[in-house]
């Protein structure tokens, strides 16, 4: 299971999407290092968001100019055109302090224009969306918590009911091989408290990985369930192991499938 992806995957998507010939899309990013650039420091800030907010395609006036999802030149660089969907999306995030916390991106993430007219907007074809899937499924992976999470809770069944337990049991196994971007394993923070005065301990990220792998994976997702008595009920059906190995086989384990079709186990 990874958390998020390394530069050098983050560079890899980059170039594969410069790259990729998305139906009668036109790719901003194939002749443009400045847009390819800020793709890949935006999905490096963006690593640990656990929310992925998912539009139809690449705009003129928005993603095909400044390279980045949902987001203006303007809004960029303070100069050039502006576009009326990104300023909305992006206001909202800001006034719900949720900016950090979600990262934007487009199902097509190339411009879909009418023929001949470069300056419009057009929806993709089906064609279009299922040739760019694949990187609407290398984006979210990692971001396996919020998944876990809904599982537990039962959120993807027709019967889900927010004040019933509906979920089901999830196992993870390999918790010591996840992988954060940037600086998180020093930056991140664990405390703890022992309740008697001078009591407070606090260890990074990579050290809570060395000693208690299985924790990082569980405040994870301990964290996007609700506050409440059932959500205590919902995290003890996470089994959290640091190695391959379960002694869950009894049970028949099914792959966990993301919304975008991979598996996970």
């Amino acid at each position: 299971m990874e958390a998020a992806r390394g530069g050098r995957a983050l560079g890899a998507l980059v170039a594969d999407l410069a790259a990729a010939r998305i139906g009668d899309t036109f790719n901003q990013y194939c002749r443009s290092q400045l847009r390819r650039e800020r793709l890949e420091r935006y999905l490096e800030e963006h690593g640990g968001a656990s929310v992925v907010l998912v539009g139809e395609a690449a705009g003129y006036r928005g993603a095909r100019i400044s390279g980045i999802p949902f987001t203006s030149e303007r809004q960029l660089a303070g100069t050039g055109p502006a576009e009326a969907t990104a300023t909305i999306v992006h206001r909202v995030l800001e006034e719900l302090g949720l900016e950090e916390d979600v990262l934007l991106w487009n199902v097509v993430p190339t411009h879909p224009h009418e023929p001949g007219y470069p300056q419009t907007n057009r929806r993709p074809s089906r064609a279009e969306v299922e040739a760019s899937s694949r990187f609407l499924e290398r984006v979210t992976r990692g971001r396996l918590a919020t998944h876990i999470a809904d599982t537990l809770r039962g959120k993807g069944k027709p019967e889900y009911t927010p004040h019933v337990d509906t979920g089901d049991f999830v196992v993870v196994v390999n918790a010591e091989k996840i992988h954060v971007t940037g600086n998180k394993l020093d930056q991140k923070m664990y405390h703890r408290h022992s309740g008697y005065p001078g009591g407070l301990r606090s260890r990074t990220l990579r050290d809570q990985l060395e000693r208690r792998p299985t924790e990082v994976i569980r405040k994870a997702v301990k964290g996007m369930l609700p506050r409440n008595k059932l959500a205590n009920a919902q995290i003890n059906k996470l089994k959290v192991y640091a190695g391959p190995e379960h002694p869950h086989a009894a049970q028949n384990p099914e792959p966990l499938k993301t919304q975008t079709g991979s598996e996970n186990p």
